[in-house]
């Protein structure tokens, strides 16, 4: 199932719903990533303090996968002007010649 999290504080609602969800405390969690369980509680008030590699160790431990993703309406970006470096990428011809 998807979860739309566009804000940081959004994930103080999903951090400790997948945590459950996994059967652990937050203890338990803390043991896994060597921290505390005052540190896990902290994070999952407040997640928009801890580091993008940080949130990536707790989401692997919880087996929650970060995806993004372009938006569903084609042609809708925050900035129209431009298309995001990855998309560009993405709709490029692929490279023409024999294998």
């Amino acid at each position: 199932m998807d979860y739309p999290i566009q804000l940081a504080a959004q994930l103080a609602q999903q951090l400790p719903a997948f945590r459950k969800a996994c059967g652990l405390s937050q203890a338990a969690l803390g043991a896994r990533l060597n921290l505390s369980q005052s540190r896990v509680a902290y994070i999952e008030r407040n997640p928009a303090a801890i580091s993008v590699q940080q949130l990536f160790d707790i989401l692997q431990v919880l087996g929650v996968q970060l995806l993004l993703r372009t938006p569903l309406t084609p042609g809708v970006r925050p900035n129209a002007d431009t298309p995001p470096p990855a998309q560009a990428a993405f709709n490029a011809e692929p490279p023409q010649g024999e294998w």
